[in-house]
C-alpha cells in the first residue's frame, strides 16, 4: 500500500494533466451522445408490443401521432382545416375525425412522417402551431396533445431544468460542506474533483451510443451525492495526518494508504446496488446501471488519483482558511443508544414489521408514465379534448392482408362491440376513420349500404333536401354500392373509392351527374382516401387505428385489451397490437420478476462486499436489515399517503439506497469494531459515534437534500417522484444508522464478537485488556501531567 500511495504522491502533476485532458475532451464528447426520450425501446425482446412496435415500423415507418382540437369553427371549417395541415411538410396525413356540434369543436388527428421523439417531428409540429396562429381567428382556439406533443414538451421541460436542478444541488452541497469541513477551501476542492468525475461520465457516455432520458436528467446531480462519502474519507483522513507531522506529502501518504480500503468498498458497495439494476428485464435498468455506476467507478479514480494532487497544490490554503468546527461529534448520542438498547431494536423490529406488510398490500405501482404535470400546457390541453371528446388512448391492431374482407369486417364489426364493465358500453370511440360526416363517418372495414352511403355524400354537400338532388345521389350511391358488390362481394369502404375513381372516366355515369359540387366532394373523398389508405394499410398489413375511452392503466381499458387478444387467439387470427394500455399489463408482469431480481441482487452482493470488509457474518445481516427496514418504511409512507410509484422509480430508488446509504452503516460499525478492541461496548459506540457523525451527516444530508432538488424543480412527474423516493428513502436511512445501528451493535455485540474473524474485542476479564487499559491510562495521565509542567513553565516565564 506505501507502494501505491508513494507512486500516487510522485505521479500528482501527471494526474493532473490526465484529468486536464479528460475534461476537455469529455466537454466535446457530451455534445454528441443522443439522449433517448422512447421509453418502448427499453421493453424486453420478447415482449408483444416491442415486437408490434417493429413491425409497425417496418411496414408503415416510424410515424408520429398528435390530437388537434379546434373549437368555434364550423364542421365546413374543421374539415378545410384538416387537408390543409395535410401539406405542411412532415405531415402524412391528417383527418377530421369527429365533429362536435354543440361546442363547434373538431378533433383532428394528425399522423407525422417521422416518429414522436425525431427532431423532425418537432420542426413539424412548430410549422402546424405557426399556421394556426396565423389562420385562425381570435374567437378560434386550438389544442394539441398525443405523443409527439409529449415527447416535445417533455424533452423542452428536461433540458432546460436539467442545469437549474445541477446548480441547486452545488449550492446545498456547499452551504452543507461549508458546515462540516475544517476550512474553507475544502468545499471548492469536493466539487472540483466531483465535478470532473461528472464530465467525463457525461463525455463517456458517448460509448453507450445513447443514454435515456431519465439517466441524463438525474445523473449528474445524484453523483454529487453518491460521491461524497469516500471524497470526505480522503480529506477528513488527510487532516488528522496533518495534525501529526509537518510534511505534507508523508500526510498524503499515510492519508492514503490509510482510507484506500475504505474508499474502495464504499464505492464498490454503491456500485454493487447501482449494478442490480442490469439485471432488470426492462433495459431501462441496463441504462441506469450503467450510465450510474460508470459515474462512481470514475468517481473513485477522480478521489484516488487526482483530490491527492488537488489537496496538495492547495495544502498551504487549506492551512490558511481553516475555521472552527461548526458540526462537532454527539456524544449523547451514546449515552441514548445505551439507555434504550433494548428498546430501540424491538420497537424498529415491530415498525419494520408494520411497514413491510403495509407496503406489501397497501402499495400501488404506475406503470403508464406521466410527462406532464397539472399546471402545464400539455395537460391543459389534453384536459379539454377529453371533456369534449372523451379520453384518447390509442390502440393500434395490425392484421395480414391475405385475410378476407368478409374476415377483416368481422374482427371490425367484433372490436367496436367489445363491452366492458357492468354498463355494457362500448369503449371504442372511433376506428381509423377516413373522414367524418357528424356522426356518419366512413371508417375502415366499415359495411355500407345505399341509405347510409346516400346520408354520407349529402352532408358532404350541405345536406339539401330538393328531391332532384336526393334521388341524383341516392342513383349514384346504389351505382358504387352495386359496383362494389360485383366485384368483391361485400361493401366495404375499403373498395368504395376504388369504384369511384373508375367511376370519374364512365361517361354514361357524368352524364348522370349534374351537380358539379357534389363531383368535387367526390374527387375529395377520394384524395383523402388515398391519403388515409397509406396510412392505414401497408403491403402486408392492415392497420386499424382504435380510439379507447378509458385511461391506459384503468380497469376497463386493460380489461378491453384482454378480451380482443382473447378472441384474436381464439380465431387464430395473426395479429400485432400497439397499445399503451398493453405495454402496461405486460410490464406490471415483467417488474414482478425485476423487482424480486434487484433486490436480491442488490442485497447479496452488498452482503458479500460488507463480509469480505469486516470478515464477519453477522455484521453484513445487521446492516442490511437496517437499510432494508429504512427502504420499507419509506414505502410505507408513500402507501399510507395514498402514492402510486412508477416501477422505475421504485427499482431505482430501492437500488440507490440500499447501494448508498448502507456507507454510512459502515462507516459506523467499523469505527465501533476499532474502538472495541480497547474499549468496552458503551465506550466504543460513544467513540464511533463522534468519530462518524459529521460525515454521515454530511453524506446523508447532501444525498438528501440532492434528490429533493430534483424532486422539487422537475416539471416531470416521472423524474420528480424518483428525486422524492431517493429523497426521503436517504432521510429514513440516515435517522436509521444514527438512532438504530448504535443499539443494535450493543445489543448484538456478543454475536458480532463470537461471529468475526479475529475480533479481539476488549474484554476487561482479560489480563492482556487489563495491562493494555492499564497502559492507556498511564499514557493519558503522563499526557496530563506533561500539560500541567507545560503550563507551569509557561506561567513561570510570564511572572519573569
Amino acid at each position: 500500500m506505501n507502494k501505491f500511495s508513494n507512486f500516487i504522491v510522485k505521479g500528482r502533476y501527471w494526474f493532473l494533466g490526465i484529468f486536464f485532458v479528460l475534461i476537455v475532451a469529455s466537454a466535446v464528447m457530451m455534445n454528441f451522445v443522443t439522449v433517448n426520450y422512447d421509453l418502448t425501446t427499453y421493453l424486453p425482446d420478447d415482449s408483444t408490443t416491442k415486437q408490434s412496435i417493429e413491425t409497425m415500423k417496418d411496414e408503415f415507418g416510424a410515424t408520429g401521432t398528435a390530437t388537434l382540437v379546434v373549437s368555434g369553427v364550423t364542421q365546413t371549417e374543421a374539415s378545410n382545416l384538416a387537408s390543409e395541415i395535410g401539406s405542411i411538410s412532415g405531415v402524412a396525413t391528417s383527418i377530421l375525425t369527429r365533429y362536435d356540434t354543440e361546442n363547434s369543436a373538431g378533433l383532428i388527428n394528425i399522423f407525422l412522417e417521422n416518429g414522436d421523439y425525431t427532431q423532425e417531428a418537432e420542426s413539424t409540429i412548430e410549422s402546424l402551431k405557426t399556421m394556426l396562429d396565423e389562420n385562425l381567428s381570435s374567437d378560434q382556439n386550438y389544442y394539441l396533445s398525443g405523443s409527439a406533443i409529449t415527447a416535445i414538451a417533455s424533452r423542452t421541460a428536461i433540458s432546460s431544468e436539467i442545469s437549474v436542478i445541477l446548480i441547486v444541488a452545488v449550492i446545498i452541497v456547499l452551504l452543507v460542506l461549508l458546515l462540516t469541513t475544517r476550512s474553507w477551501i475544502e468545499p471548492l476542492i469536493l466539487l472540483l474533483v466531483i465535478g470532473t468525475a461528472i464530465l467525463i461520465n457525461m463525455g463517456t457516455n458517448l460509448i453507450l451510443g445513447q443514454i435515456s432520458f431519465i439517466s441524463n436528467s438525474i445523473s449528474s446531480v445524484l453523483l454529487i451525492a453518491l460521491a461524497m462519502d469516500y471524497s470526505i474519507v480522503l480529506v477528513s483522513r488527510f487532516r488528522e495526518e496533518r495534525d501529526k507531522t509537518d510534511d505534507v506529502y508523508l500526510a498524503m501518504k499515510n492519508a492514503i494508504s490509510g482510507s484506500i480500503v475504505t474508499i474502495i468498498s464504499s464505492g464498490l458497495t454503491v456500485m454493487a446496488g447501482l449494478l442490480s439494476l442490469v439485471f432488470m428485464s426492462y433495459k431501462i435498468g441496463l441504462d441506469m446501471g450503467l450510465v450510474l455506476t460508470k459515474g462512481v467507478f470514475i468517481s473513485i479514480l477522480a478521489v484516488i488519483f487526482l483530490m491527492p494532487a488537488l489537496l496538495l497544490l492547495f495544502a498551504k490554503a487549506i492551512k490558511k482558511t481553516e475555521h472552527k468546527n461548526f458540526l462537532g461529534g454527539l456524544k449523547h448520542i451514546g449515552k441514548f443508544a445505551k439507555a434504550t438498547r433494548f428498546v430501540i431494536p424491538v420497537v424498529f423490529v415491530l415498525l419494520i414489521g408494520g411497514a413491510f406488510a403495509t407496503q406489501t398490500t397497501l402499495l400501488n405501482f404506475d406503470y403508464d408514465a406521466e410527462f406532464s404535470n397539472s399546471e402545464s400546457e400539455v395537460y391543459q390541453d389534453q384536459k379539454v379534448t377529453e371533456e369534449l371528446f372523451g379520453t384518447q388512448n390509442a390502440l393500434v391492431l395490425m392484421v395480414d392482408n391475405n385475410l378476407s374482407v368478409q374476415a377483416q369486417n368481422e374482427i371490425f364489426n367484433y372490436i367496436q362491440n367489445i363491452t366492458v364493465g357492468d354498463e355494457n358500453t362500448l369503449i371504442v370511440n372511433n376506428a381509423s376513420s377516413f373522414l367524418s360526416s357528424g356522426t356518419n363517418g366512413l371508417t375502415l372495414g366499415q359495411m355500407l349500404d345505399v341509405d347510409t352511403l346516400t346520408q354520407i355524400l349529402l352532408a358532404q354537400i350541405g345536406s339539401p333536401t330538393d328531391e332532384e338532388t336526393v334521388n341524383q345521389v341516392r342513383s349514384l350511391s346504389t351505382y358504387i354500392i352495386a359496383q362494389t358488390n360485383s366485384q368483391t362481394n361485400s361493401t366495404s369502404t375499403a373498395y368504395v373509392y376504388e369504384i369511384i375513381e373508375t367511376m370519374k372516366t364512365n361517361e354514361n355515369v357524368q352524364s348522370s351527374i349534374d351537380n358539379a359540387t357534389l363531383l368535387a366532394v367526390i374527387d375529395n373523398l377520394y384524395a383523402q382516401e388515398q391519403q388515409a389508405k397509406s396510412i392505414f394499410v401497408s403491403e402486408n398489413c392492415t392497420r386499424f387505428v382504435l380510439n379507447l375511452n378509458a385511461s391506459t392503466s384503468s380497469d376497463e381499458a386493460i380489461e378491453y385489451v384482454n378480451s380482443l387478444i382473447d378472441y384474436l387467439n381464439a380465431e387464430n387470427i395473426e395479429y400485432h397490437v400497439v397499445s399503451n394500455t398493453l405495454n402496461v399489463i405486460e410490464t406490471a408482469e415483467v417488474f414482478k420478476t425485476d423487482r424480486v431480481v434487484v433486490e436480491l441482487v442488490s442485497a447479496l452482493a452488498i452482503l458479500i462486499i460488507v463480509l469480505l470488509a469486516f470478515k464477519s457474518i453477522s455484521i453484513p445481516v445487521l446492516l442490511v436489515l437496517v437499510i432494508e427496514g429504512a427502504i420499507w418504511i419509506n414505502l410505507a409512507g408513500n402507501a399510507l399517503i395514498g402514492n402510486s410509484i412508477f416501477f422505475i422509480c421504485y427499482l431505482l430508488g430501492t437500488a440507490i439506497q440500499m447501494g448508498a446509504t448502507i456507507d454510512y452503516g459502515i462507516l459506523l460499525t467499523d469505527r465501533y469494531v476499532m474502538a472495541r478492541k480497547t474499549q468496552n461496548k458503551f465506550e466504543a459506540i460513544k467513540t464511533a459515534i463522534d468519530k462518524s457523525f459529521v460525515t454521515i451527516i454530511t453524506s446523508g444530508s447532501i444525498l438528501t437534500l440532492a434528490a429533493f432538488s430534483i424532486g422539487l424543480f422537475s416539471s416531470v412527474p416521472l423524474i420528480s417522484s424518483i428525486g422524492y423516493l431517493i429523497g426521503f428513502g436517504a432521510l429514513c436511512a440516515s435517522l436509521s444508522i444514527l438512532f438504530v445501528l448504535p443499539q443494535t451493535l450493543l445489543l448484538f455485540d456478543k454475536v458480532i464478537e463470537k461471529t468475526t474473524l479475529k475480533a479481539n474485542f476488549y474484554n476487561p476479564n482479560n489480563t492482556k485488556d487489563k495491562n493494555k487499559k492499564d497502559l492507556n491510562k498511564k499514557s493519558k495521565n503522563n499526557k496530563k501531567i506533561k500539560v500541567v509542567e507545560t503550563d507551569a513553565v509557561k506561567l513561570e516565564d510570564s511572572t519573569k
